[in-house]
């Protein structure tokens, strides 16, 4: 039962301190994950306008297909009032037909024959598309490393490259790809490269507020652990003098029974308090000797501050009340030291 008691009193406060300190920690720790899996999703939403900008802006530098295309070899037939044939008339075999008999909208047919009728007879620059991509990542803010690779969507064979032969590879290792089809056999991807610390940039005010939060919350655990802490280890010291075997010292005229806090003599007893028992038993138990002051203010009041030597003298001063009615029973100081206890020998 003392044991429990004891525990709820010393322990469970620690406890308690250290599972909100432990609660707050981990919730930090959850909201700078999710805050920074979101502001990654932004930021590679936000790549992907700048590359689809990019490749915009590359097929505007373009020769327009009507200026290399001559007149009439180039015929758009409408077959009803959703069907439509594109046909470029060349030397056969190379003549080519887009249709949409497949069920495909007419938008999607026609954005697909320019598209590769630009692309067959003014090829796509992947350098000034880097170009271009590279200057809307700098509108943005944006530190990042990429290569921008055409390939054959069967095979992943690498036809063209925007990386400058001879050049350092300005990427080590992929972080991410954006892909944009070109058509059914090619594809255009964006191999970028990013540190964790671009993605951090854009949260640096969460961070900093982060980082606040969890600097108060250290300083406040320090000082609730070394509180709760200072209060045990009080507690324990004072309560040693109690847990020894049962036992009582002849002082004179009295009779100082520490199991009981109690000192008897002249027909009284006395209950004292529980630094007075402690004091008391040092002094009995170095009856004769020499008991610092600095020990007592480490082992009884956690520190060697002046309050803490004032609160030892007054309760050194009561003691010696306590015991006066018997000179022979004297608790000398010693100047600098400590304390002695003087008793007549039995």
């Amino acid at each position: 039962m003392i044991s429990l008691q004891k525990w709820f009193r010393i322990q469970a406060p620690a406890a308690l301190c250290g599972a909100g300190i432990a609660a707050l920690l981990a919730l930090q720790v959850f909201w700078l994950h999710q805050s920074y899996r979101l502001t990654r999703q932004q930021f590679m939403a936000d790549i992907a306008v700048a590359f689809e900008q990019a490749c915009q802006k590359e097929q505007t530098y373009r020769i327009p297909v009507n200026s290399i295309v001559p007149p009439g070899n180039l015929t758009i037939e409408s077959c009803g009032k959703e069907e439509i044939r594109i046909i470029r008339h060349c030397p056969d075999p190379d003549t080519v037909i887009y249709d949409n008999v497949s069920g495909q909208s007419m938008e999607t047919v026609l954005n697909q024959a320019f598209r590769e009728l630009r692309e067959s007879l003014v090829p796509l620059n992947l350098y000034c598309l880097a170009d271009l991509f590279a200057g809307e990542l700098f509108a943005r803010d944006m530190a990042i490393s990429f290569v921008i690779e055409r390939y054959h969507r069967a095979t992943g064979a690498v036809l063209e490259s925007s990386e400058m032969p001879g050049a350092a590879h300005p990427v080590t290792a992929v972080t991410d790809t954006l892909t944009v089809p070109l058509s059914e056999a090619e594809s255009l991807r964006a191999n970028l490269q990013f540190s964790p610390t671009s993605v951090l940039h854009r949260m640096r005010t969460g961070v900093l507020i982060s980082s606040v939060l969890l600097v108060l919350t250290g300083a406040c655990a320090g000082l609730s652990m070394h509180a709760v802490g200072r209060r045990a280890r009080s507690e324990k010291a004072v309560l040693s003098a109690a847990a020894e075997p049962s036992a009582a010292f002849p002082l004179g005229h009295f009779i100082f029974d520490y199991t009981k806090n109690e000192l008897q003599g002249f027909g009284q007893t006395v209950t004292l308090a529980r630094k007075e028992n402690a004091l008391l038993y040092e002094l009995c138990a170095n009856a004769g000797n020499v008991v610092g002051r600095d020990l007592l203010l480490e082992k009884y009041w956690e520190g060697t501050g002046f309050v803490y030597s004032r609160s030892l003298d007054t309760y050194i001063g009561r003691l010696r009340k306590l015991l006066s009615d018997d000179p022979s029973v004297q608790i000398i100081t010693i100047k600098g030291v400590g304390y002695k206890l003087a008793v007549p020998t039995p």
